[in-house]
Order: C-alpha cells, then structure tokens, then sequence
C-alpha cells in the first residue's frame, strides 16, 4: 500500500467525501479492505441532527471502510441509560462519550477490554504519541491493576486552567488612574482605593453618584463568586471542596487563620458599599442585566461571556485584572491543572463484544491526532471554515475562520461528546486574532493568569476503588460546601461578625459536628491511598 503523507489542511480542501489509502493522522487508510460494521453507544447531543446521515459519518466510513450502526441515547438520559446498557450484558462494540475512573475500575475487565496490548502492537500510534510526550497522562489514566481501559480525552487550553479572574471595566479604571496618578491595583489595598474612587464618583456619567456598584459578581454564575479571587491574596483557597494537597497530605482551607482574614477583607469590602448585596442572591440573567445597564466597576467570572454578551456590553469593555497580593505577600491563583491539562478525562472504551479490537482502536486513535481533533473541535473546510491567510491566536501564519458558529442543530459533525480528543492550544486558538473576540479576550485573560497559578496538588484522576467511600465523600462535601458557602455570605455581609472570636468558634465548631475531619481524611485515601 502506497503511504503518503499529507497535510491535514490540503487534505480536506475537497468537499466531496474522499477515498484515501494514505497515511492521515498516524492512521493507514482504509482500515480494512472489506467493510465491517460496528457499533457505537453514544451521547445524542441536542445540537446534531441525525448521527446516521451525518456528514462526518459518511465522511469517516469513506476513510475507514467501517459502517457504524448507531445506538443514540438522550442527554438528560445518559447515566440511567448507560447503566442499564452495561447491567445488561448486550454490548455494543464500542461505549463513546466520557466515563470516569469510577467506571473504568467498575467494568474494566469484565465490560471494557485492557488497551495494553492494542497500544503495544502499534495500533493507538496517536494516543502512543500522546503518552510518550506527556508520561505523566498515561500514567494517570491507568488503573491500579495496571490497565488501560479507555481513551484519553485531555484539554490544555489556557482559559481553563485558572477560572477564577476579575475584570475591571475598562473606561471606569482610565479615569480613576487619570484622576488620581495611581496604575493599575496590584494589591488588595490598591483594588479597594480604586473600588472606593467607583463609589463616590459618578463613573457612568448620568448624574446619580450612588447607583453604581463598585464590585459585583453572583454566586450561580460561572466563578461569579468573587471569594476564590479575593482569598487568594490571603490563603490558597484550595479546590472546589476547600482543601489543599501540599506534598501529599491533605488540609481543610476554610478553617485556617488565612480564609478569615480573606473573610474578614470582603467584610470591610461590604460595609464601605464596595461590594454588592446582590452578589449573593442574583442569579447569572439578573448579574449580567445590570452590567448591560452600566452600573458595574468590577466583574468576576471565568471570561466575561460570564457577565455580558457582546452586545450592549462589549467583552473588550472589561480588561482582566491580575491577581492581587495580600498584605502578607501573597499573589496567586488557584488551579486544578497538571502539566498544563486543564482536563482530563476517558472517552471511548472498547467493550469484550467487539469482534474487531484492533480495527474499533485505530478507529478511535485517530481522533486524538492533530487531524482528528482539529475536525471534531472546527469541522470541515467549506463546511464550517475556511483556510485564511491571516495570523490566528495561537500565533500561527494561517488560520481558520470559522462562518458556522451558532448552536442550532446541524448534520455536518458530531460534536465533542463522543470519541477521544487532544485539545491544544494550537487546535483551539487556530482562528484569527481577531481584536475583542471571544476566542482572543478567553486567550488573553488565560495566558494572563498563568504566571500566577498555584496548583491544588490533587491529581486530575483519583481511582477510588470502594463505591461506599466514594459516596460518603461526595455526601460529607456536598453538605459541608453548603455551610460553608452560608457562612460565607453571613460573614461577608455581617449576619455573623468575623471579628467576634465566639462566632468564628462556633463557625469551626459546627464543621466539627458535621464531619470536616472525615471529609479531609476520605480526600486523603481516594487520592492518595492514605
């Protein structure tokens, strides 16, 4: 068979489906001489059409010589119908869509076959590739008996490794530094003098000084809280749960000295009308009507598509601000990356039905190549983009501009919710650098932050072998995470005092009784075995 190797941009510049027998993301072409068919168990996302007559379909059962007979399921139905699939011991030949260690160490083995061997004989080249640049990733997907039993799907994107930022409204902080002479806040007490100038000034010009709200954010948006921000300039607010990895050995972050004195300058913050009520009882519509309606200085939010949606309210409006230091010096940012993986997950395993194994593993390995990833993430040249000739974000000379971008239902692909994927920088930023895009204000804000981050020292994965454990854990952290966020709000906004000794005792002395030891203690084992 004739190997050719192609550019993966020229290669799809034919709109028609192509007959390939070429090497294409580290991938021989077709992948069997007769057609085989298989069968794949899959997400039905709400946005695709028909998995059957889709294009990318047809457009890979041309490439691969493989017919895919589609068992769909709705997604609010996934878990119960997955669970019943794998209870029932008719499996399809392959299980797509994302699954974690939870799942990988409940069926691996007996549902999921060991990649081992397929990975060892030469066909998973990509995901082969893929591991021998990044050891540390299949070293986290595998299981404790030593098993591979799914494909890895992995982010890097900068925008995700550190959601919790701040922007600051870009017109109001021109003046305030006109005005006074000051940069920029880099520090807690520069960030409030510039929150109290938004106070006593009539920063949106209509002549009412007392309708702005200097600092605003609301707890049901995503990272509108601006507590891990804020915090982080007096202690590492740890991961979502409030603990801390630091060498191994597990801390509770929100009963230490640091998160009340963080408390304790959010307090300040409320009692000067620096930051609003509102923040901890609007919902997301209501926090970005009244940043529409230009009353807002200061905005938290992972991007701020959180708080405006380019209309009214441009996304350009609102610069990132940088993490602050405290007065103790600290500055930093909380995240949950490892090597730079903002996620990581397993999507796609092969099942003990599956006649075909090697064929069923090509046929997923090939879309964590650059090819297969860049398809299933941007679609098909013609289709969803064309090549320009323009810089793109990543900094590369081409890019490609996207002219398919809303999220009404389409048959061309299948989105991401089925097979592997490798989401680089170089994938997900490869449009043009087009100036107040979402896809640059997300690049910029995210490179931003990346000097600062200070990880949570918690793997990505955590195989937690004892289900009861497991659920003990989420019971204990789903309840304690409530009364924390409460008291949060309480001492914030002055229902309990900070500065009272009694209350705070009695803040600690109910996590206590709810079993804040235990929660540290199950994080421990499931992540560390001890």
């Amino acid at each position: 068979m004739k190997r050719i190797t192609t550019l993966f941009l020229a290669l799809l510049m034919c709109l028609s489906l192509p007959a390939m027998a070429d090497v294409y993301g580290n991938i021989e072409f077709p992948l069997t001489e007769e057609t085989i068919e298989l069968t794949v168990w899959t997400e039905q996302v709400a946005t695709v059409e028909n998995f059957d007559t889709n294009y990318m379909t047809q457009w890979y059962e041309e490439m691969t010589n493989v017919h895919i007979n589609w068992i769909t399921v709705p997604t609010a139905e996934r878990k119960t119908k997955l669970n019943l699939s794998l209870a029932s011991g008719d499996y399809p030949d392959i299980y797509g869509g994302d699954f974690g260690t939870s799942e990988m160490s409940l069926y691996g083995g007996s549902v999921f076959i060991p990649l081992n061997d397929l990975l060892d004989a030469g066909y998973m080249p990509n995901t082969q590739q893929w591991f021998e640049e990044v050891p540390e990733l299949k070293e986290a997907l595998t299981a404790p008996d030593g098993n591979l039993y799914g494909f890895p799907r992995a982010s890097c994107t900068y925008h995700m490794r550190a959601t919790n930022k701040m922007f600051v409204n870009q017109a109001w902080m021109e003046q305030y530094m006109e005005a006074t002479g000051n940069g920029v806040p880099e520090t807690t007490e520069a960030f409030q003098e510039m929150l109290i100038y938004f106070r006593d000034n009539d920063m949106n010009g209509n002549g009412d000084a007392t309708d702005e709200a200097p600092l605003m954010g609301s707890n049901s948006a995503w990272c509108g809280n601006p507590l891990t921000y804020l915090m982080s300039a007096f202690i590492h607010p740890g991961n979502g749960n409030h603990m801390l990895a630091t060498d191994g050995v597990v801390t509770y972050q929100a009963t230490q000295d640091g998160w009340r004195e963080g408390l304790k300058y959010m307090n300040e913050l409320y009692e000067e009308g620096l930051l609003a009520a509102e923040t901890y009882i609007q919902d997301g519509t209501q926090y970005m009507a009244l940043v529409a309606s230009g009353v807002v200085g200061v905005a938290p939010g992972a991007w701020q598509g959180v708080f405006t949606d380019n209309t009214t309210v441009l996304y350009s409006d609102y610069e990132v601000l940088l993490p602050l230091e405290g007065p103790e010096g600290l500055r930093m940012t909380v995240t949950d990356a490892v090597n730079g993986f903002s996620s990581m997950a397993f999507k796609g395993a092969i099942t003990v039905a599956c006649e075909y194994p090697e064929i069923a593993a090509q046929w997923l390995d090939f879309w964590t190549s650059k090819e297969g990833t860049t398809t299933v993430q941007k679609g098909f040249e013609g289709r969803q983009y064309e090549i320009v000739d323009e810089p793109a974000i990543s900094g590369a000379a081409q890019s490609l501009k996207i002219f398919k971008t809303d999220n009404t239902v389409q048959n061309d692909m299948w989105m991401n919710k089925t097979v592997p994927e490798r989401v680089t920088p170089e994938i997900y930023y490869g449009v043009p650098a087009v100036e107040g895009s979402q896809d640059v204000e997300l690049y910029e804000a995210g490179k931003a932050y990346i000097p600062y981050e200070s990880w949570t020292g918690f793997p990505l994965t955590a195989w937690a072998t004892d289900a009861d454990m497991q659920a003990e854990l989420s019971e204990l952290a789903s309840i304690i995470n409530d009364y924390v966020n409460q008291s949060v709000a309480e001492f914030v906004m002055g229902g309990r005092d900070i500065d009272d000794d009694a209350q705070w005792q009695e803040y600690l002395d109910e996590l206590d009784a709810m079993g804040v030891d235990r929660l540290v203690e199950l994080t421990q084992i499931i992540n560390f075995g001890e």
